[in-house]
């Protein structure tokens, strides 16, 4: 997917639409709609436009994130946020969440513009006189849903899969949901020659059963170390078009980019590479909320950690912690869902899956044309709407692949939801026992820093505290966090001629 700018003039009440130097990525539907042009998918339609007004639902299930600005006349909205940013701006940025993402905070929010907000996935807005309000969810309670609607859906995507001419690339970890898509490739598959797995090496358990899983469907496991592509990654780093579309994005996103760009290499640009996984079919979080309301600091950890780091990047200023994202979702939740195990699923989605991880998601779809399955808006709406029985503790997943007999279902799994369910020791013990006797060849456990800093031209208050930070070698704060934000900022500085302003 390119870079995608689209400025809609209410007064005139004219869409004007521009598009990256990649492949053509909107194609206008009609007057209103607006899809990824390949793929088809609905990234946002204009439900009214009249006078002054304008009324959008935005993509359906995360396939893309949406930003915006209000302008003069009207409003622009991007997958990027630079695309958004003007010469000479001054951009306003939430400084509690730039600090819980060099931090590496958990479920930490990923956009921190404040002057250039993003939408919310699977949503209503509405536009006028220079004000945007959210005006409601496309998703709603479905009494009809079922796994049977599930297990078509997902069979009809991985027949699609195998129908391509290329090969077909399946991530493998230790857990569940990678499992799940390596099995339903088996069975789609009219030629089993064309799979392939691809495993990054974490721990020798991990490694140990993710060889067996491949071993049992006779699959050929690529092995690749963290330490593999620390060159190519530096490199890749250092270039202009990955700041910009990865922006904050986690270290493994430059490591991933690597090694993908190497399977693609190996096995033909056809390669389809089948997603990660992603969250909100796994049933997590039910037996550890009681209320909604304990929400809040299960899911955004490590505040006091956080309020330090503002001060650090914030000239020393204290800031209060604000969870306001949080209780908003918690509210439409409650708004849209009447059985609590479907109100902590969309919270949990819209916190983690959408912002964070998606936003990850979504550059891989974008650099590699993987597919992400799980965030199709149906497929969404069924699993937010089963009873939390058939959804609890992965069983969707199990489900599945006892249905078309994997070999695979007495192969333990990793999994960190599983670790606080289950007694952590007995269950650390069972999988280390099992992974021993599955070792391969043993990699380095080291993780060097693998990324470039940039030069820039003229650094910033918030690029110089970037750098006070890293020549510091402070604790509190990840290195590559630090680059990466450094990078992204310096650049943004050069490219635009920004001020930034913390708050």
């Amino acid at each position: 997917m390119s870079e995608i700018l689209i400025n809609i003039d209410t007064a005139s009440q004219s869409i004007i639409i521009e598009n990256g130097q990649d492949r053509l990525s909107l194609r206008k539907v009609n007057d209103r709609q607006y899809v990824d042009a390949k793929a088809g998918l609905n990234i946002f339609t204009i439900l009214k436009l009249s006078g002054s007004k304008l009324r959008i639902s935005t993509a359906n299930g995360g396939i893309l994130p949406l930003y915006y600005r209000i302008e003069a006349n009207g409003i622009s909205f991007s997958n990027y946020p630079h695309l958004l940013i003007r010469s000479g701006d001054a951009i306003t940025i939430s400084a509690q969440i730039l600090a819980s993402r060099l931090i590496g905070a958990s479920n930490q929010l990923y956009n921190p513009f404040i002057s250039i907000p993003m939408l919310q996935d699977s949503s209503v807005y509405e536009f006028e006189n220079g004000q945007i309000r959210y005006a409601g969810s496309t998703l709603h309670e479905d009494d009809k849903a079922s796994y049977q609607s599930i297990r078509d859906f997902w069979i009809e995507r991985f027949r699609s899969y195998a129908k391509e001419d290329g090969n077909i690339c399946v991530p493998l970890s230790g857990g569940y949901d990678s499992r799940l898509n390596l099995a339903m490739a088996a069975h789609a598959a009219e030629d089993m020659s064309k799979l392939v797995c691809v495993h990054e090496y974490k721990d020798d358990i991990e490694q140990g059963i993710a060889r067996e899983v491949a071993d049992k469907y006779d699959v050929p496991l690529i092995m690749v170390g963290r330490n593999d592509m620390l060159e190519q990654g530096k490199a890749l780093s250092l270039t202009e078009d990955y700041i910009l579309k990865a922006g904050l994005n986690r270290d493994n996103v430059r490591r991933w980019t690597c090694h993908l760009s190497n399977v693609i290499a190996s096995y033909g640009d056809k390669t389809r590479i089948i997603g990660f996984g992603a969250e909100p079919h796994k049933g997590k979080f039910y037996r550890q909320i009681e209320s909604l309301d304990e929400i809040p600091p299960l899911f955004f950890t490590g505040r006091r950690r956080v309020k330090e780091a503002v001060k650090l990047i914030h000239d020393g200023k204290e800031k209060d912690f604000h969870d306001e994202t949080l209780h908003s979702l918690i509210s439409q939740a409650k708004q849209i869902y009447t059985k609590k195990s479907s109100q902590i699923d969309y919270v949990h989605y819209f916190a983690y899956v959408v912002d964070s991880y998606g936003y990850r998601s979504r550059y891989f779809a974008d650099m590699h044309d993987i597919d992400f399955p799980q965030f199709n808006h149906g497929f969404l709406n069924t699993v937010f709407s089963l009873p939390r029985e058939e959804k609890e503790a992965f069983l969707l997943n199990r489900r599945m692949m006892d249905e078309f007999g994997s070999p695979v279902a007495n192969v333990p799994y990793t999994s960190a939801n599983q670790k606080s369910l289950d007694k952590k020791m007995s269950f650390i013990s069972k999988l280390y026992k099992y992974g021993k006797a599955r070792l391969g060849p043993r990699q380095l456990k080291g993780w060097r820093d693998d990324v470039g800093l940039r030069s820039s031209k003229a650094d910033s208050v918030l690029t110089t505290s970037l750098l006070k930070i890293l020549d510091e070698k402070n604790p509190l704060f990840s290195r590559n966090e630090i680059i990466t934000a450094y990078n992204y900022f310096s650049l943004l500085q050069d490219k635009y001629n920004v001020d930034y302003k913390l708050i």
